[in-house]
């Protein structure tokens, strides 16, 4: 059991690629190849604890279907190259089409380091002169913070330690105990030392189970109960009403909420990526902010708030500039000091301007560089996606695994996967930790910098660093608060947490997530359709759709069991509406709306409201003639 033959053991040490909670684990090694993993004891994330994901880590770089070798292709076909080859044409391909003056853009991800996200930034900024620069995810992030935050303003550095010691914890969850287990784990220790817990969702989950109270959201208001939460809790501590918990036959439960979090010593709000519209996350995010100042108006602490994204690197990939309208940092496009320290770094003429958010981007190019990403993931329409990706002049994608992206690639360009590479990753409280090769890149991969490294030099780039030593030179150059987070500085068991940035206010963002003064109001989504029922798309990404999960044996047994139980899609119902039906569970139902139409299965759930199915996210796909791009429509629903 070793790392590298030439380190000791802690030299493995790294953070899991999954979710981000940004445990620490040790990587095992065994033959040149990753054999297991074994938790960091002294980590303070995961304190010598994984979840079934983290102790799977390692499968997915061993058995997975990895792209090995370069491949352009050819009449159709991706046929294998040398490196020198596959780098030459992407240049030649890109080149044209930049002289062309035709649209360009680069979609960087959580996935990767925040060394190869800053220099996809640098390829997309400074080589092709465009806004047109985003991380797939970054949106659903973004849109969580509280309004007038940038990740690196105003987020708690201590918030797991703080929502482990609060007496009152309010949880906006899809299943916060499958997509951030750790931060499960500090509710429940936070439960364990006496709190009380609030859940809020479309329906109850195994943790909510434990709930003094649950929230049931309204498919077509989902936020009348948090506007109410808002006004009751006010009144109840003006009125100096004790604590309740509501009777078995309460329904919504606002007001012994309002009175639980009226009586808070040390509220905590976790804030989860619960549904796929970004409107109503950034309004949920808003409502939560707005008790939280109540809060503090009338004398209390601050509650401790925690944003919560899906990947890993979702964070770091946003302050490494991975978004359309921001400069590295969180900066405003138009912040002379970060300007001037990107220009002295990149050199030439930067494009300062905004440009397409990753949901459009792919609709409004004609050539895209993919870092570590497949659009199809937290696309409404996947197979939609896949063919707009096949259609476009030029698609060059970096990735360690053979995604549908890659499938439709013209150059293909493998990276190394996890364990198998250097760089840095942010988690959600902003510690910047050190990710650490054990093993050789697989076939003829290369590290992902490097790989970007050479395309901004192949395309003239005065920009092109020669070493990992210097990208992170040039990241706390561009970005000031990661000054700490270069190799020599990053602590090994934890990482180094950075500090608020003091030298901008952070940037704010609208509705649309271009940068503002306050934020305004988010719309809720409008049904459409014919009258009747409502058909609303629940969550905002598909753990089971990543191909790091089904690259696992153990991690894809569970989703790989759903999709043969359900090849042609799922919905959820109320029990009482199904047996008004005379449906039973698996029975299908037609399902119409003003788009289309489909034939699904149903389970049934006591719990939701009435006259409402829900598409579990990993299923929608095959409601996407219904609903379109649409989160939620109205339907017709009759037996199949």
């Amino acid at each position: 059991m070793s790392s590298r033959a030439d380190s000791g053991f802690d030299d493995a040490l790294t953070v899991c690629p999954f979710c981000s909670c940004g445990c620490g684990l040790h990587v095992q090694a065994a033959g040149g190849a990753l054999s297991g993993v074994v938790p960091s004891a002294t980590h303070p994330v995961s304190r010598g604890r994984l979840c079934v994901r983290g102790w799977a880590a390692h499968e997915a770089s061993r058995w997975g279907a990895r792209l090995l070798f370069p491949q352009v292709r050819e009449r159709g076909t991706l046929r294998r190259v040398s490196w020198d080859e596959a780098l030459n044409a992407a240049v030649l391909k890109l080149n044209r089409l930049r002289d062309d003056g035709r649209p360009l853009g680069v979609l960087g991800s959580g996935r990767a380091s925040n060394e190869a996200n800053f220099l996809a930034v640098a390829l997309a900024r400074s080589a092709f002169r465009t806004g047109t620069i985003d991380a797939g995810l970054r949106g659903c992030y973004e849109s969580l913070l509280p309004a007038g935050a940038s990740a690196a303003g105003q987020l708690d550095p201590a918030a797991l330690e703080r929502l482990e010691h609060a007496d009152v914890v309010l949880v906006m969850e899809g299943d916060l105990a499958r997509s951030h287990p750790r931060v499960a784990t500090g509710v429940l220790r936070a439960l364990q030392r006496g709190g009380r817990m609030v859940t809020a969702g479309w329906h109850r989950t195994e943790l909510s189970r434990l709930a003094a109270v649950h929230l049931t959201l309204g498919a077509a208001a989902p936020l009348d109960a948090l506007r109410a939460l808002r006004v009751a809790r006010g009144a109840a501590a003006s009125a100096g009403r004790p604590a309740q918990t509501p009777a078995a036959s309460d329904a919504k439960g606002v007001e012994a909420a309002a009175a639980l979090l009226a009586h808070a010593q040390r509220a905590a709000f976790v804030v989860t990526p619960f549904d796929g519209d970004l409107n109503l996350l950034r309004s949920c995010a808003d409502l939560i902010g707005g008790i939280a100042a109540d809060m503090v108006a009338a004398g209390g602490d601050a509650p401790c708030i925690l944003p919560l994204p899906v990947r890993t690197n979702s964070r770091g990939a946003l302050e490494m500039g991975a978004s359309p309208n921001a400069l590295p940092g969180g900066y405003p496009l138009d912040d002379a000091p970060a300007r001037a320290r990107l220009r002295a770094l990149w050199g030439g003429a930067p494009c300062w301007s905004a440009g397409h958010p990753a949901d459009e981007m792919i609709t409004k190019v004609d050539g895209l560089v993919v870092l570590a990403d497949d659009p199809a993931e937290y696309a409404a329409s996947p197979s939609r996606t896949g063919d707009v990706l096949q259609a476009l002049d030029t698609l060059v994608v970096l990735d360690s695994f053979a995604t549908p992206a890659a499938e439709a690639a013209h150059v293909v360009l493998p990276i190394a996967a996890f364990g198998e590479d250097a760089g840095s990753v942010t988690s959600q409280d902003g510690r910047v930790q050190r990710w650490n090769a054990c093993v050789p890149a697989s076939g003829e991969a290369r590290a992902g910098w490097r790989v970007m490294r050479d395309l901004l030099a192949g395309l003239g780039a005065p920009f092109a660093p020669a070493s990992l030593d210097d990208v992170s030179r040039a990241i706390q150059q561009a970005v000031p608060q990661y000054a700490p987070c270069g190799p020599e500085a990053v602590a090994r068991n934890g990482g180094v947490l950075l500090a608020p940035r003091e030298d901008a206010a952070p940037v704010a963002h609208s509705a649309q997530g271009h940068p503002g003064g306050e934020r305004a109001p988010a719309p809720e989504a409008a049904p459409s359709g014919p009258a009747g029922w409502l058909l609303r798309r629940a969550g905002a990404f598909d753990w089971n759709a990543d191909h790091q999960v089904m690259a696992s044996p153990t991690l894809r047994r569970s989703p790989a069991a759903e999709l043969r139980l359900h090849p042609d899609g799922l919905v959820t119902m109320n029990t009482d509406d199904a047996g008004q039906f005379g449906l039973r569970e698996g029975w299908r139902v037609h399902i119409r709306s003003a788009r289309g139409a489909a034939d699904v299965a149903v389970t049934l759930r006591p719990d939701q409201e009435r006259r409402a199915l829900f598409v579990p996210y990993a299923h929608r796909d095959r409601l996407a003639a219904v609903t379109g791009e649409s989160t939620v429509v109205e339907v017709e629903v009759s037996l199949a």
